[in-house]
């Protein structure tokens, strides 16, 4: 009976940190959910998203760009 307590109790703790990283952990984890709960799409159903930060990372980069010819 003590060693199901401390199961239970080992349930409601936070696991290790991962030696590869928090954020890229999280990450891989979010794809993991989207992959196995989406329906009809087939990039959500890979894990392949963007996140916000994507999206912002992209939208800066795609604004530094110039296209002046003055050369």
């Amino acid at each position: 009976m003590l060693h199901f307590f401390r199961r239970a109790l080992l349930a409601f703790q936070p696991p290790a940190a991962s030696p590869r990283g928090t954020e890229a952990r999280a990450l891989q984890d979010d794809q993991d959910v989207v992959a196995r709960f989406s329906t009809g799409n087939i990039r959500l159903q890979r894990g392949e998203f963007s996140t916000r930060e994507d999206l912002d990372r992209e939208y800066a980069e795609a604004l530094a760009c110039t296209f002046d010819n003055a050369n």
